[in-house]
């Protein structure tokens, strides 16, 4: 989801919680500890 939907879906939604994970820093950090991930 780019940070523009991100907007959109939080004023289309009554939302009590909201958690966003960047998978993309996620999977570079992993790949950096465990580089056997690569």
């Amino acid at each position: 989801m780019r940070p523009s939907e991100v907007a959109a879906f939080i004023m289309d939604h009554k939302l009590d919680f909201l958690l966003l994970i960047n998978l993309d820093q996620l999977e570079d950090e992993l790949v950096e500890k465990f580089p056997a991930l690569a």
